[in-house]
């Protein structure tokens, strides 16, 4: 676990009591604004089509054009599913701002975990309580699931700095040589080493 991701961690665990005690999320903003400023230098693009996201769920203005050219690129998904919910009254911002962060700072596949266990914590929360869901515990739990299977089966992962060199090569992939309509596609999960002479090094 790197210093930023442990900084995330520790930030959700308190969020998570305070979601749960309070049904507010203090300075979920700053926390927004942490985790871009941390990524900015280390991956610009990433952090810029992270924000793009956000701000499309945050500003209802803003044309649902935008989203679907966003879904070319994974690590916004869950950002705009939540902000989809935010445009339509049915989840609060301060859930969309905690996933913008997670989604700064941690591989897409880890949002997914995390989205999921939201919706293993809505269901027992359905089950056994009243009243409106907090979201960052189930947001939280996800988290911890994504940590425990690096532990369990170590599997090299994406860094968001990483990002678009990986989405690069998805999108303009190398070519076999003596088949030159013939795509090595590189998942963005596992990226490969740089394409030499037509073959993944």
């Amino acid at each position: 676990m790197t210093s930023t991701e442990l900084f995330a961690v520790a930030s959700f665990t308190l969020f998570s009591f305070a979601d749960l005690r309070y049904r507010l999320v203090p300075a979920i903003e700053l926390f927004f604004g942490a985790a871009l400023i941390l990524t900015l230098p280390e991956a610009p693009i990433h952090a810029g089509l992270i924000l793009l996201a956000f701000a499309w769920g945050w500003l209802r203005c803003w044309p649902s054009s935008l989203a679907l050219l966003l879904l070319f690129y994974p690590p916004t998904w869950v950002v705009l599913l939540t902000g989809f919910g935010v445009r339509h009254g049915m989840i609060g911002k301060a859930d969309l701002l905690a996933v913008a962060g997670l989604a700064c700072l941690f591989p897409w596949p880890a949002l997914i975990l995390a989205a999921l266990g939201l919706e293993v914590w809505r269901r027992f929360w359905v089950r056994h309580k009243s009243g409106p869901v907090p979201a960052l515990p189930g947001m939280l739990l996800g988290i911890l699931v994504f940590f425990a299977g690096q532990v369990i089966h170590p599997r090299p992962l994406a860094t968001p700095a990483q990002y678009p060199s990986a989405h690069s090569r998805i999108m303009s992939p190398c070519l076999a040589p003596g088949h030159s309509e013939t795509p090595l596609l590189t998942p963005i999960l596992a990226p490969s080493p740089v394409c030499r002479s037509g073959r993944a090094a």
